[in-house]
């Protein structure tokens, strides 16, 4: 019981403070009368690839939504928020709301899925948006539960509409949310091809692994030291990530984007089993051999890559070295464009003027 009260005690100065402030904002929300657009859940955290998927979201939002306000709020904002009461406190009925994209509708990031269920339970009037999502959930009682429990809230949801970012993903959207409109959409980065890119007539060499070092990896350490070895033999070969051990503010964020980008526009050839890899790689004009990851995302989302000369898939890193000597003889790569998807994408979503 001591221990519960004091608990409380720590508490409650942030919960009164977080209380005033959410009252504050309501009544300077009542008197609001344009509407507001809403992203929802976007990093400050060291993921590069979900930095380059939140540009690419803005991006979109301010193209598509000229005469609207866009706001942005992080995922480590929506932590902070008890009961995300400063959040709800600047909305209205009208703002249409959208909710971070990429590759965490699954059971293993559930601070993700938190801020998503509390923001469509807590809301259940305003239109919802869920950007390009990858789907993934393990066959153990745990991970189900949390499918079964994800299915029931938002399939109950008036007005959600899922984006899913490749085939696997949408139909198991099309199988959880069957009262949901879902969409077959590209991931929401590849809407800055042509506005992000590298710097011009960079000299190219050598190559770079852009490798995942989390349980989404798919071959061994020792499979991958094999691999550097082997290109090692004939190049020189440097290993990088998208990953980085600090926050990334938002005022930061296009910086720290052009700079990796930049990086990648200097090798000859990329070689990654990150999504995001493959995408940052196309944005620096640099050819791009994929490995499979744990999961569907490299290998179905591919599919939005299939025209592209300078993207190639590697069944196994030993296909690697092959297809390296016709990589690093093609030069940079032709502008990549996505854009027909993302036009038809506002038309599919079907925004009038009130948002409804």
């Amino acid at each position: 019981m001591k221990e519960k009260l004091k608990a409380f005690l720590r508490l409650a100065p942030t919960v009164v403070l977080q209380f005033l402030q959410s009252l504050a904002l309501r009544i300077r929300t009542l008197f609001r009368k344009k509407r507001r657009i809403v992203l929802i859940g976007t990093p400050e955290y060291g993921n590069l690839g979900d930095h380059l998927i939140a540009l690419g979201e803005l991006q979109w939002l301010h193209d598509h939504f000229p005469d609207d306000t866009v706001r942005e709020f992080t995922h480590e904002t929506l932590l902070r928020d008890h009961r995300l009461r400063l959040l709800r406190a600047q909305l209205r009925r009208q703002d249409i709301l959208f909710l971070q994209g990429g590759g965490n509708m699954n059971d293993k990031y559930m601070n993700c899925e938190m801020i998503r269920r509390a923001v469509i339970r807590h809301r259940p009037k305003n239109r919802i948006i869920l950007f390009p999502q990858s789907l993934s959930y393990a066959q153990t009682p745990q991970a189900q539960q949390i499918k079964k429990e994800t299915a029931a809230l938002y399939d109950a949801h008036p007005a959600l509409t899922i984006l899913a970012r490749e085939e696997t993903s949408f139909r198991t959207a099309q199988e959880m949310f069957p009262h949901l409109r879902t969409l077959l959409v590209p991931d929401m980065a590849a809407y800055l091809f042509g506005t992000v890119a590298p710097s011009e007539n960079v000299p190219r060499s050598g190559i770079t692994l852009c490798l995942r070092t989390d349980a989404e990896r798919y071959y061994s350490s020792r499979e991958l030291t094999d691999l550097f070895q082997t290109l090692s033999e004939t190049d020189e070969v440097r290993v990088s990530g998208t990953n980085l051990f600090h926050t990334i503010p938002i005022a930061q964020r296009p910086a720290y984007v052009q700079a990796f980008v930049d990086m990648f526009s200097k090798r000859k050839l990329v070689v990654t089993d990150r999504f995001h890899g493959i995408i940052f790689a196309v944005l620096a004009r640099t050819p791009c051999i994929a490995l499979r990851s744990s999961d569907h995302k490299i290998v179905d989302g591919l599919m939005w890559f299939r025209d592209l000369p300078g993207v190639f898939f590697a069944e196994t890193p030993e296909d690697v070295p092959r297809l390296a000597k016709i990589a690093c003889e093609m030069g940079a790569q032709p502008q990549a464009d996505l854009g027909r998807y993302f036009t038809k994408l506002y038309d599919d979503l079907q925004l009038d003027p009130e948002g409804k």
